[in-house]
């Protein structure tokens, strides 16, 4: 099973993005937003895709899709990759419906692929759903660049909790209100023996540079469970819902084990 990942170093934020076909009000670039809320959406779902022009050809090694529409029903969903924006024939051709490719989850809300994926100036989502029964596509946010997977893993026990967003009021009759909301879950674990060596492998320094960049108030894709292990029958492995989006909790705290060594911990609540 892979360690954990962190997926937050966001090279979409800050490309040219351009949508074969968008609504006005909706237009590709509401992509950059954290808030699920605020989303592209073509004009039909016949096919639409969304190219990123990164100015220069860059490794990337995840993509990611929160907040989207796509159906059970669509033919056609891929990533691709070129040097120039033109798409006969791209460089990088990825069927993001294929389940036992390197890595990916779908129509669970949330769809990643990670692995190698190339180095190049334009990428592409194409999509292909002409029977979604919402006769548009939408995509929420999208993440695209690379992960961080810090050499030593999570330690095997971590917590899910399950948390219930809804609002309970009483009025002064003694009447009960309820506003419903959605349920989300918060993950905390910790990574045990994070080692710190600027000559080589330096991890420390690499879980304070995520922090410093993302702090608590942006937001961040993880992914538990890299490579979908079944973890068996008594523990969580939901294989549709093993990357999850949201922001950390709190700040980051490090506790100095001995020598070059520390313990991380890392508290994180999902954005639905």
């Amino acid at each position: 099973m892979g360690n954990l990942r962190f997926l937050y170093n966001n090279l979409w934020d800050t490309a040219d993005l351009t949508a074969s076909s968008e609504v006005a009000t909706l237009p590709v670039k509401n992509t950059v937003d954290p808030r699920l809320e605020c989303k592209y959406r073509s004009i039909s779902d016949s096919s639409t895709n969304v190219v990123a022009n990164l100015g220069s050809a860059q490794a990337i090694t995840a993509v990611a899709i929160a907040g989207h529409n796509i159906s059970s029903s669509v033919t056609n969903l891929r990533l691709q990759a070129h040097t120039s924006d033109s798409w006969g024939t791209p460089d990088v051709n990825i069927n993001l419906l294929n389940p036992y490719g390197s890595y990916n989850t779908y129509n669970s809300g949330l769809i990643t692929w990670q692995g190698t994926l190339g180095t190049k100036r334009y990428w592409r989502i194409l999509i292909e759903d002409a029977f979604n029964p919402d006769e548009y596509i939408s995509l929420g946010r999208i993440f695209l660049g690379s992960y961080f997977e810090p050499i030593q893993d999570k330690d095997a026990y971590y917590t899910l909790k399950r948390l219930d967003l809804s609002e309970i009021s009483m009025s002064l009759n003694g009447t009960k209100y309820v506003n419903q909301k959605n349920k989300i879950w918060q993950i905390q674990c910790q990574f045990p023996d994070v080692i710190s060596d600027p000559s080589g492998i330096d991890d420390y320094q690499s879980f304070l540079n995520m922090f410093d960049n993302i702090g608590t108030n942006k937001d961040i894709f993880i992914s538990i469970n890299p490579d979908q292990v079944d973890l068996g029958a008594n523990r969580y492995c939901d294989l549709q819902r093993h990357t999850f989006y949201g922001k950390l909790l709190g700040g980051l705290e490090v506790i100095h084990n001995s020598g070059s060594y520390y313990q991380i911990n890392i508290n994180f609540e999902e954005s639905i």
